[in-house]
């Protein structure tokens, strides 16, 4: 697990690898890890389950983020030129789409 972590990170993985396996497998994977460890947290009422949200958001986040870096350096590694810049152009797209969630929530809030 380790080394998937660092070459993705580094740029070192295929852009198939980094966006297929890392990013599509990987949201799956870390949502369910988030949903097993912490749905006995349901049980425990309103305070629990915003402690859960309050340590689950993070570490998704963190994944996020190793993900879209990953697939930015990695996306030089395909033989298709059009991949590479979609993989760029989505890696853009998906974190303006977060930031414009972020925005809109904080909007609602206030």
């Amino acid at each position: 697990m380790r080394e998937i972590i660092r070459t993705a990170w580094q740029g070192k993985s295929s852009l198939a690898k980094a966006f297929w396996g890392n990013f599509v497998l990987g949201q799956f994977v870390v949502a369910v890890a988030i949903i097993v460890l912490f749905s006995p947290a349901l049980l425990f009422g309103d305070k629990a389950v915003e402690a859960v949200k309050f340590i689950a958001w993070p570490l998704y986040y963190v994944f996020l983020v190793w993900a879209m870096v990953s697939i930015w350096k990695c996306a030089p590694n395909t033989k298709h030129h059009a991949f590479s810049v979609a993989a760029k152009v989505f890696v853009v797209l998906y974190s303006l789409l977060w930031v414009v969630a972020f925005l809109q929530e904080r909007a609602n809030v206030a």
